[in-house]
């Protein structure tokens, strides 16, 4: 149950919600306390996170946890159930919830990203016959890595609408794409890119007849591996490289590509239910 908290607080204020819970704004967020410790209450996940810290939230009526295991650190819903939405997966590997705030904007233009209480919904309007990436990415660890993601494509087809994962170097701005789209058919490609408006090559073009769900970008500290799965825990390789090939990347993220020459012009989008390093 989603709970109406006051509009305006000040610093102090108590309410006392419908669930029987009184909260305390603190200036920032409704807490109320639990076996001694703090709870921070809101519809996204807090902006700045400390480990083992607890948060509510008030979309869904679940507390998570901010687990650290030392190599990265992510919300995790806190006691799930049979019954929860996030818990088990139809198939396969637990979600790993993204928080936006651990991306950044590549090329934003009029792209949105919106934090949900099941993930980010990641949209990037039409374009038109114009070349543009629209991107969200972080840093990984260091090597070895992998960056596994859930997502759901969202890709009409016509155009040549592009949406999955990405490698990239900061410095040049060049991104290694590992997507699927549709371009007459549906396919899964992986192409090199100069910049976000630059294409330099492609290094794989199959036919897919489903859109991938799975999807991770695995670098061992000597090669990198770009992987689908069906559970998110089985991967096979499609296509690996050296891991200076082109780039050498220090970012990992999520991209996408709207490219539509044909009226009505169709955007595309994708929901990332899931982004972890493993």
């Amino acid at each position: 149950m989603a709970i109406d908290f006051p509009a305006a607080p000040t610093n102090g204020q108590m309410f006392s919600a419908p669930n029987g819970i009184t909260y305390t704004y603190n200036g920032t967020l409704w807490q109320t306390s639990v076996g001694g410790g703090s709870v921070a209450v809101s519809d996204t996940p807090p902006t700045y996170p400390v480990p083992n810290g607890l948060w509510w939230n008030s979309n869904n009526g679940r507390l998570y946890v901010y687990y650290d295991d030392g190599t990265t650190a992510q919300w995790v819903e806190a006691s799930p159930d049979v019954n929860s939405t996030s818990f088990p997966q139809p198939m396969g590997r637990r979600d790993v919830v993204p928080a936006l705030t651990d991306y950044s904007w590549v090329n934003q233009g009029t792209a949105t990203a919106t934090q949900r209480s099941y993930g980010i919904s990641f949209v990037a309007p039409s374009v038109g016959a114009t070349y543009v990436i629209r991107g969200l990415v972080r840093s990984p660890p260091s090597t070895p890595y992998r960056f596994a993601a859930r997502v759901k494509l969202l890709l009409p087809g016509k155009g040549t609408l592009l949406a999955g994962l990405c490698w990239r170097n900061s410095s040049s701005g060049s991104l290694h794409n590992f997507w699927c789209g549709f371009s007459a058919s549906p396919i899964l490609t992986i192409e090199r890119w100069t910049n976000p408006t630059t294409f330099s090559s492609t290094d794989l073009n199959l036919g897919w007849p489903d859109f991938a769900e799975w999807m991770s970008l695995y670098d061992d500290g000597t090669t990198r591996y770009f992987q689908v799965s069906s559970d998110g825990d089985s991967w096979i390789t499609l296509f690996s490289t050296a891991r200076t090939t082109f780039i050498t990347p220090d970012q990992v993220g999520f991209v996408l590509f709207p490219y539509d020459s044909a009226t009505p012009n169709i955007g595309c989008a994708m929901t990332i239910f899931s982004a972890e390093f493993q």
